[in-house]
């Protein structure tokens, strides 16, 4: 208990005797960390809330007009977190040049992407969606980088959902093109071989597939002709169907994801706080004080001894 009453009264000692130039030397430093807090430039940050869609179709979207859930959430997080956001993002707000990045170095790019992850940032929140927030030293800037984002990652999932559907279109274009021309050839060889046009009648029904009323049935070849004729053309009116469905779902826009707040531009700052960098000034530099003056006393006390 004493040993403990000495160590309290040798460190309020301490403190007393070197009370004025702890004193001083913090209040320096708070005085210091207030002018350089008046040239920082001030940021300033926008939000903005939306969900994801429940499907990427639009007649899904209207059976079922729903918030998407978590596996929609996080789909739609990544294509914010994308590169080729980031990218088009530098590219609208040069931000190379508000960063002051030096292009001639090759990690540019990566001290690029760093930034904007620092300044740009994309979270799911318990209902399922995605709070965007974007902080720069312009209000406004920081509100027009979120609204981008909302509307241009609509366009990138367009381009994902339909990458398989554009492939599938030109191939089958392709099949239809060759199918069209066995048909066509066909046709052209009966019309030589029933130059009167009497040996057979075509009747096609609702749903464009052809049948054959044959009125000379003697003529087997040209029977078989028109049998053939009419397997190639059915088959051509199927994949021209599903040729003119794929280029129809190519033309049509996907569901755009819902925006339940867009970002307007907000004047208050969040950084720096003259409080804060005071605060933080002066505590340090009074933990650091009293350290260097303490082991300063115990040198010169070891040093007398001596």
């Amino acid at each position: 208990m004493k040993q403990n009453e000495q160590n309290f009264f040798y460190v309020l000692s301490f403190f007393i005797r070197n009370s004025k130039k702890i004193i001083g030397f913090c209040f320096v430093s708070a005085i210091l960390a207030g002018l350089l807090t008046f040239f920082i430039n001030p940021l300033y940050t926008s939000h903005a809330i939306t969900f994801p869609t429940s499907g990427s179709s639009m007649e899904y979207t209207i059976d079922n007009p729903n918030f998407g859930y978590d596996i929609e959430a996080d789909r739609l997080l990544q294509i914010f977190q994308s590169t080729e956001l980031s990218d088009s993002l530098c590219r609208k707000f040069h931000l190379t040049s508000y960063y002051r990045l030096d292009t001639t170095k090759t990690e540019w790019k990566d001290l690029l992407y760093n930034r904007i992850k620092k300044d740009l940032k994309f979270e799911r929140t318990r209902s399922m969606s995605i709070e965007i927030s974007a902080t720069t030293k312009d209000p406004v800037m920081s509100a027009d980088i979120v609204n981008y984002a909302l509307s241009f990652v609509n366009k990138i999932r367009d381009r994902i959902y339909k990458t398989n559907i554009v492939a599938i279109t030109k191939v089958l274009k392709g099949e239809y093109t060759s199918q069209k021309s066995r048909s066509d050839s066909l046709l052209f060889l009966i019309s030589q071989k029933d130059k009167l046009g009497q040996a057979f009648l075509l009747s096609q029904d609702k749903d464009g597939r052809y049948n054959i009323v044959i009125n000379q049935p003697k003529d087997i070849i040209l029977a078989q002709l028109m049998n053939q004729y009419i397997f190639e053309q059915n088959r051509t009116n199927e994949i021209n169907h599903k040729y003119n469905n794929a280029k129809s779902q190519v033309s049509r826009s996907i569901p755009s994801v819902y925006i339940l707040d867009k970002a307007t531009p907000s004047y208050l700052k969040i950084s720096p706080s003259y409080l804060k960098n005071i605060g933080i000034a002066f505590a340090g530099t009074f933990l650091l004080c009293s350290v260097v003056l303490y082991l300063k006393e115990e040198i010169n006390i070891l040093a007398s001894k001596d």
